[in-house]
């Protein structure tokens, strides 16, 4: 018989031997001597796929579009950690797609990680499957290269779809594809990505979504209530979400309590160890993807495991396992391909949970205890290295070099560097102080520091307090102190002002007795600015300033020097002392340029930016906020950013702008809540109330001034409580309702007497004179508005002023005084015309042509 005839009979033979087996569900695969094991051929989806439909439809529409396209080598490749259900998600697949092979769906297990069993090979492999396919064993050949061409011209006009399951590496599966057979489909698994392999879909498989798992849960412990969502929940949350956990814990869920699983869990060193069933599965899987590795990456993996966590990158890993950053990020790199490690982002990793377990026992078993906190030294070192140079990169705003494994020189990358490593560095600060690490303080006063700047209030708050606790227990007044300083920060960024008093006061009663200078001139002026915003007391304020200013000079500290300056030009700011607070801005902003100071150049600008904009002249002061904006957003000061973008938003309203007005003031209320400044949120409501007045919307701005109202006086800030009684008090007048204005007008005045506020007590009595003046009380009038102009004329607002000589005009008019009205319609005019609003400079212009008076 020729070759020909050969192999058409065998030919023939399968597809006899499939059609037999295709009606069973199941094909056997005879293995030499051994008894016949069964591959899966599955026509239905596994009982336990639970979930991953966004997956296989990913996949079988690739497989699909390549085989329309043509493409002769259709590989499908599916990999990730341990457990992950790669198996069942390949065999729904191969489901799925089932219609399309009439010749044969085979799957086999590579045992590329199977506990206790060597990786099959490949020449094995197509012996078997030759002989499957009517081959004599006389004719199949020896050299694994031969099978492999064997193999392909069998399947070269074949339907064929093979699944290759838990495949080792690259060299076992080559020699099984298909090669340029036309209709044939390969689905591999594996924990290894298997780079080499050319695959139309290369698929990372990882945890469950918490609904599938705790569906998956359910279904394994074939019980159709087995306890409530949340501790479904928790028990799903336990096995991290991995099939290879909650397959057993399913089981077991059959028979027991959820509860009890609960709290069997939670009793033992480790999650499992009172579950022997799941942590036989867990162990095992981590086991023989551990014992595949070399003894360097072996030790690699035991390594991340000293790692605090919960994620880190070559430069932590290579400082734990004292090599440089190079060799750990290949080694990494490594792990992560063969499935032992997780990507967390670009260049970091994690453990999976239950791996993580494990891989802390192999540790414990065969790393001592002094190499482990060797280890652990040596990574706090560089963390603290790495956090001082770059918070001193971002405060100071020039370029330095790094310790060695930092990869960043510049602002914007040490401020990367620190975002993309904060888990990582408030878990080792946390650890640090835990070991009474020598370095800890300073490695938490570093990442305090920059979660405060982060706008991480509340773990920022957590580290301080530690920090406090480890400082009182060691007696060091000095660290406690600067803890203190780190609670009192926060709790004014909360606006808890009396927190932040009581706070920098007892910090700067410890800095005086441990005899630091700095430290007791950076209470002081931690306790002048809340003066100067909470209490208003502007000479508790600047006294506090001045006294900070000089021990700053005194220990030569510069940028100590800026700050205090820069805090008495926003205090002269804020009592309308516009000319003194430029002089001081002025100073201060010579000193931020001398130290390279960015972030103190960025908040003077702001200030100059608040003072034009205050003397109405928007063009330069919308430059100096842009300019702010831009510094604050390069720096990634989300608190500045919003001081800048409501100051943008003042202009806006100011300029009639509305729409655009009304949509700066909501950036701003959405960064203020996203860093919960409350201060912020009530002021940006403020805004969005006065557009609301100013278009005539008066219940829409009743409730924003009202909404900012309670905040305001609920967290203490007085100067905003008096603006949204400002804004009542116009909507009431608006209404008719003057008596009510008066109330909210003369409530506001008092307030603004009270902090020594000159600008709102302008606004309230010019908004007192026009009630007086609509009730026909002209006397009254005319004295609320004399008050309100000489208010104005001393702090230089000329909006104000423009307002007053408005309703002079007005009084005059209505009162027969027509040469009056026009003289001050004419001052008016000039003073709208000087701030460039045109519209009312033609409505004081119509005016006087109406009244002709020249």
């Amino acid at each position: 018989m020729n070759n020909e005839s050969t192999g058409e009979v065998k030919a023939q033979a399968f597809d006899e031997a499939r059609q037999y087996n295709v009606g069973r569900g199941v094909m056997h695969i005879h293995e030499g001597a051994q008894r016949p094991k069964t591959a899966l051929f599955t026509v239905t989806p596994p009982l336990e796929m639970v979930g991953r439909q966004r997956e296989i439809s990913e996949i079988v529409s690739a497989a699909e579009k390549a085989f329309r396209s043509g493409v002769a080598l259709v590989v499908l490749v599916v990999h990730g950690m341990a457990g992950a259900g790669k198996t069942a998600l390949a065999r729904a697949v191969a489901v799925r797609l089932s219609s399309r092979f009439s010749h044969a769906r085979l799957e086999i297990d590579l045992h590329g990680f199977t506990p206790g069993t060597k990786p099959r090979d490949p020449g094995e492999v197509l012996a078997t499957w030759l002989g499957l396919a009517g081959f004599r064993a006389s004719d199949i050949p020896l050299k694994l290269e031969d099978k492999t061409q064997v193999w392909r011209a069998w399947l070269a006009e074949r339907e064929v779809l093979l699944l290759l399951d838990n495949a080792h590496a690259v060299e076992q599966v080559l020699p099984l594809l298909p090669g340029e057979a036309p209709c044939c489909l390969t689905l591999v698994t594996s924990r290894d990505t298997l780079d080499d392999l050319e695959a139309v879909v290369r698929l990372e498989l990882e945890r469950l979504p918490p609904p599938d798992a705790v569906a998956l849960l359910v279904s394994r412990s074939g019980r159709q209530v087995v306890a409530n969502d949340g501790l479904l929940l928790a028990l799903a949350e336990r096995c991290g979400f991995l099939p290879l956990a909650l397959r057993p814990l399913g089981a077991l869920l059959a028979r027991r309590d959820a509860a009890d699983l609960l709290e069997a869990m939670d009793a033992g060193k480790h999650r499992f160890q009172h579950l022997p069933q799941v942590d036989r599965a867990v162990t095992a899987a981590f086991m023989v993807s551990y014992d595949s590795l070399d003894e360097d990456k072996q030790r690699l993996v035991r390594v991340c495991g000293w790692h605090p966590g919960p994620n880190f990158g070559a430069s932590s890993i290579g400082a734990l396992s004292g090599s440089v950053s190079a060799v750990a990020a290949s080694g990494l790199d490594e792990l992560h391909r063969k499935g032992m490690l997780m990507r967390h982002s670009p260049n970091r990793y994690t453990f999976h949970d239950l791996f993580l377990d494990c891989a802390r026992q192999r540790a414990e078993t065969i790393d001592s205890l002094h190499e482990r906190n060797a280890g652990l030294h040596r990574l706090y070192v560089y963390l603290q290295g790495a956090t001082t140079a770059a918070t001193t990169i971002l405060t100071n705003n020039y370029s330095m070099t790094a310790p060695s494994g930092a990869n960043f020189t510049t602002p914007a990358q040490a401020r990367h560097w620190l975002a993309s490593s904060t888990d990582e560095l408030l878990t080792a600060a946390h650890a640090a102080l835990n070991q009474d690490w020598g370095g800890g303080f300073t490695l938490g006063a570093n990442v305090g520091w920059w979660l405060q700047l982060d706008d991480r209030t509340d773990q920022a708050a957590t580290l301080y307090t530690a920090l406090r606790t480890r400082a009182i227990s060691r007696r060091d007044r000095q660290a406690e102190a600067d803890a203190m300083v780190g609670l009192a920060g926060i709790a004014a960024i909360r606006s808890d002002y009396e927190q932040a008093v009581q706070h920098y006061s007892k910090a700067q009663t410890l800095y005086e007795e441990a005899g630091h200078l700095p430290g007791q001139a950076g209470a002081l002026f931690g306790l002048a600015e809340i003066a100067r915003i909470l209490r208003h007391d502007y000479e508790g304020a600047v006294r506090h300033y001045l006294a900070a200013r000089t021990l700053y000079e005194e220990i030569d500290d510069t940028s100590g020097q800026a700050r205090a300056v820069r805090g008495l030009a926003d205090l002269f700011r804020f009592r309308g002392a516009y000319e003194e607070a430029v002089q001081y801005y002025v100073v201060a902003q010579t000193l931020y340029v001398d130290i390279g100071n960015r972030s103190g150049q960025a908040d003077t600008i702001l200030g100059l930016a608040e003072i034009t904009r205050l003397r109405d002249e928007y063009e330069e002061a919308t430059r100096y906020y842009v300019a702010a904006q831009t510094l604050y957003e390069e720096l990634g000061n989300r608190s500045g950013q919003a001081r800048a973008v409501f100051g943008l938003a003042q202009i806006a309203r100011l300029r009639g702008e509305h729409e655009e007005a009304i949509q700066y003031y909501l950036a701003a209320q959405t960064r203020y809540e996203e860093i919960g400044n409350r201060s912020g949120q009530a002021r940006s409501m403020l805004g969005l109330g006065d557009i609301a007045r100013l278009r005539g919307e008066s219940d829409q701005g009743i409730q924003h001034y009202s909404a900012a109202n309670a905040i305001s006086e609920e967290i203490g800030d007085p100067r905003s409580q008096a603006h949204a009684l400002r804004g009542l008090a116009e909507l009431w007048q608006l209404r008719g309702e003057y008596e009510q204005g008066i109330q909210h007008y003369s409530a506001a005045n008092s307030l603004s007497e009270k902090i020594g506020d000159p600008r709102g007590q302008a606004h309230a009595r010019l908004g007192l004179g026009e009630i007086a003046r609509l009730r026909g009380d002209y006397e009254r009038a005319d004295e609320f508005y004399g008050i309100a102009r000489t208010l104005y004329e001393e702090i230089s607002n000329r909006r104000g002023q423009a307002n007053v000589y408005l309703g002079m005009a007005r009084l005059a008019e209505v009162c027969g005084r027509q040469r009056s009205a026009c003289v001050a319609y004419s001052h008016a005019e000039i003073l709208y015309r000087d701030i460039g609003m045109m519209e009312m400079v033609r409505f004081c212009r119509e005016a006087c042509d109406r009244l002709s008076c020249f």
